[in-house]
């Protein structure tokens, strides 16, 4: 099941990080074909579904860990000579360059194939 509010500006994505900060981390899919990278943040509780994912399009540059705690994702924004990159780090456990970021959360797992409909970019 594709969430239907995906973050639209740089505020919205900054807020929903923000409180996310410190929660479990694991790369849910990537698809190099696609250039498409899907993060999942989850905490332990009694809803263990209850997640925010973190959607990297159009991918250049990518290096992860498999799996990290206490997450402190960032995200900057450059803009150079009329293009855009989003730089999405955690550490040296996260690096990517994008050209769209966005997150939503989610009760429900999530995956690259249900994208019924184009997400939002910033």
């Amino acid at each position: 099941m594709w969430p239907s509010k995906w973050t639209k500006t740089a505020e919205e994505l900054a807020k929903l990080l923000e409180h996310w900060d410190g929660a479990k981390a694991e790369v849910w899919e990537y698809s190099s074909h696609h250039g498409q990278l899907l993060i999942r943040f989850f905490r332990e509780g009694t809803h263990a579904s209850h997640s925010l994912y973190l959607l990297c399009k159009d991918c250049r540059t990518v290096h992860f860990q498999a799996y990290w705690l206490n997450m402190q994702v960032r995200v900057n924004l450059k803009s150079e000579s009329g293009t855009s990159a989003h730089f999405v780090s955690d550490g040296d456990r996260l690096r990517v360059e994008c050209g769209a970021v966005s997150a939503a959360q989610s009760d429900a797992f999530i995956h690259l194939g249900d994208q019924s409909k184009e997400v939002k970019q910033l």
